[in-house]
């Protein structure tokens, strides 16, 4: 067990403890969003497929990157989580749902592993798709699920 996670997620002697967690949280977002793949197919939820199985090939192309080309875009896996919690606020219930506490949750994450010169340019980008997000859930409230 210990050669396969080895073999997954790299040698812990050759890397950081900042790489080692990226590359187990990007096979835990490919190994997780198969999982709800496959269930969403069970149940006939094509518009979660959708979502899920998109975001799991974003998770690959992330662990591909980190794990064998020994690139860490960060911002890149910014831009990769919101686009999943944007993404997900339309058939999360909207403002009514649980994701709105995650966009601050998701900020804060991106903001601890990026560089500091970065730091206000993301928080720019995310408070306008927040509110590129809020107004069309006013603007088109059928998009929601309810």
């Amino acid at each position: 067990m210990k050669r396969l996670i080895k073999r997954i997620i790299g040698n812990a002697d050759d890397m950081s403890l900042e790489q080692l967690l990226f590359i187990a949280i990007s096979v835990f977002g490919i190994f997780g969003c198969l999982s709800i793949t496959i269930l969403n197919i069970v149940n006939k939820l094509h518009f979660q497929v959708l979502i899920t199985s998109s975001i799991m090939v974003l998770c690959a192309v992330v662990y591909y990157f980190a794990r064998f080309k020994k690139r860490y875009f960060f911002v890149f896996s910014f831009l990769f989580t919101a686009f999943a919690v944007y993404l997900a606020y339309f058939d999360a219930f909207g403002i009514n749902g649980p994701l709105p506490f995650y966009f601050i949750v998701v900020l804060v994450f991106v903001l601890v592993y990026n560089p500091l010169k970065w730091h206000f340019k993301i928080f720019i980008f995310h408070l306008s798709a927040l509110c590129i997000v809020f107004s069309i859930e006013y603007l088109f409230p059928q998009l929601i699920n309810n």
